[in-house]
């Protein structure tokens, strides 16, 4: 495929010549891999204190195009913008991307303590549209007065670190994406579905929104029994089981109408995968909805994978790699892995157990969404 032809998702022909600019020539794969479908920006932090609303983050714009890049929360402008900040950390993930050390920002505004969920979007100046053809909004849902987070060890052992704005802003973001994949696929909202599994629910990150949105009707499961417990005790809107490291579980069959598994294939081992696709379709209903995430072609460009990585992952459809396990007295912590997928291994394994509807590149953080259903005759 032709240089242009690769970078036809980003910009129209007239503006090739800035992208070959701030396009570095290093690593030519992950750059073509990044330009069809890798992640252009990211919201770290959001923090509300007082009357002001503090918003941060990396993006990945061209210094030439940076004058007409803007954001807007709720569909306002943000008072003050600080862009760019340095982000050398951003630049050595992103280090086929001239630029990408210079790619940090923040945002402020005044906040007046009415607006239950706040959407952080990427707009043009100029037009006042997206800024980058898919339009993936940020969401961060106001703590309520009564809130309680897991601790900071529960929060860091599911989610990487310890910051409880990051947590509510990643959990905010994922529920709402998730929404917005079902209503397009579907046409359907959470709401619509009587019964929702949230396998793989850790310490309630997006449980607590889901059963929000839905309530009375979300079940959370996972392997971790310290937080199935913490769940239990401090999420009275949905109900938790601890489930074994491999299936079947004690859950009947047939028990639900829309399954939700995010970031769990994504550290499971071929085989163990086959076991849990076989035994979530155990308890799908007829017609169910699932939503699972893998590791796709948008977190290879996060994660840097050598060459003889990609060709591996490329010639078998999936390749696995350590996993730094945050806690020791996890179940399973020696078979945790960071698996990746092709779409085309995804599609050819997958679509023996349930009908594939829609593949997202990169729509929940870096990871790739599967829209699937089952409507086969198998029980």
């Amino acid at each position: 495929m032709g240089a242009k032809a690769l970078l036809s998702n980003w910009a129209s022909r007239s503006n090739l010549a800035w992208l070959r600019k701030f396009l570095s020539p290093r690593t030519p794969e992950l750059l073509r891999i990044w330009q069809a479908v890798g992640q252009r920006w990211c919201v770290e932090t959001l923090k509300i204190s007082g009357k002001e609303l503090e918003v941060g983050g990396w993006v990945l714009v061209p210094p030439e195009r940076r004058a007409r890049f803007d954001f807007t929360w709720n569909g306002e402008p943000f008072a003050q913008i600080k862009f760019p900040v340095a982000r050398p950390d951003v630049g050595s993930v992103f280090h086929y991307l001239a630029g990408a050390s210079e790619s940090g920002f923040v945002c402020r505004a005044p906040w007046n303590q009415c607006e239950e969920l706040v959407t952080i979007r990427c707009r043009d100046r100029k037009t006042g549209k997206p800024f980058f053809p898919n339009d993936c909004p940020y969401y961060y849902f106001y703590p309520r007065a009564n809130e309680i987070l897991p601790s900071p060890a529960q929060r860091r052992r599911v989610h990487g670190n310890v910051l409880e704005d990051n947590f509510r802003v990643v959990g905010s973001t994922v529920c709402m994406r998730l929404r917005a994949a079902l209503q397009t696929t579907t046409g359907k909202d959470l709401a619509d579905f009587p019964s929702i599994l949230d396998w793989g629910c850790g310490c309630g990150r997006v449980t607590r929104y889901l059963a929000a949105l839905a309530p009375g009707t979300v079940t959370g499961v996972d392997v971790d029994k310290d937080n199935v417990q913490w769940c239990r005790e401090q999420l009275p809107l949905a109900e938790f089981h601890d489930i074994p490291l491999l299936p079947p579980t004690s859950l009947l069959p047939a028990s639900f109408d829309l399954l939700i598994g995010v970031s769990v294939f994504t550290h499971l081992p071929e085989w163990p995968q086959f076991q849990w696709l076989e035994e979530l379709h155990r308890l799908a209903k007829p017609g169910a909805i699932l939503l699972l995430t893998f590791h796709g072609d948008a977190t290879i460009c996060m994660m840097n994978l050598d060459p003889q990585q990609l060709v591996l992952r490329k010639q078998n459809g999936i390749l696995g790699a350590p996993y730094a396990i945050q806690d020791p007295n996890l179940p399973g912590k020696d078979s945790y892995r960071n698996t990746f997928h092709t779409t085309a291994y995804i599609r050819r394994h997958w679509s023996k157990h349930f009908q594939i509807l829609k593949i997202f590149p990169g729509f929940v953080g870096d990871q790739d969404l599967v829209v699937l259903r089952k409507n086969d005759s198998r029980n």
